[in-house]
């Protein structure tokens, strides 16, 4: 399911993509922001995105943890989809064409859009505690033949990647 949250100037509605800064989010917006599932209206609707790559590294660590390195690497990038922090972003998008996106790696101008519309909180990044050894293991596992296939199959995500802010 899909997860959306209100922002209480109840105008705007955060679409939560696994693996892009939703702990930022929760921890930033933590007393304005309020979970409605399925949420459709007259909203004003953003998510923040992420590199496709960058992202099912960090969605293959969290999911597969230290186990990764006995798995049959070919076979997790051939399959790419194993949960749904590497499913692809679009299809969190799919019927929010219109939703404002913002780049991971360029937070700052989520955080002036949010204050020009009236949000006013010490933004700054929140830092899970990131298993950096684990994820320069996968990284570095990846051929270019892999990197192929994956961008192959998140094509759609790095369509939208090239129109967020």
């Amino acid at each position: 399911m899909i997860q959306k949250r209100l922002i209480n100037n109840g105008r705007l509605c955060y679409i939560q993509i696994p693996k892009c800064g939703c702990s930022t989010m929760r921890e930033i917006l933590r007393k304005d922001l309020h979970w409605k599932g399925d949420v459709q209206g007259d909203f004003e609707y953003f998510a923040i995105i992420r590199d496709p790559i960058d992202r099912w590294v960090s969605g293959m660590a969290t999911f597969f943890g230290d186990a990764v390195y006995d798995l049959n690497f070919d076979a997790l990038v051939k399959k790419v989809w194993h949960d749904k922090h590497t499913a692809p972003q679009s299809l969190y998008l799919a019927g929010y064409e219109g939703a404002t996106l913002f780049g991971i790696d360029r937070l700052g101008r989520l955080w002036a859009w949010l204050t020009d519309k009236g949000i006013t909180h010490s933004f700054s990044t929140h830092k899970n505690k990131v298993n950096t050894a684990l994820r320069a293991y996968i990284s570095s596992s990846l051929t270019p033949e892999h990197t192929s296939h994956l961008m192959r199959f998140y094509t759609a995500d790095v369509v939208l990647q090239a129109r967020a802010r």
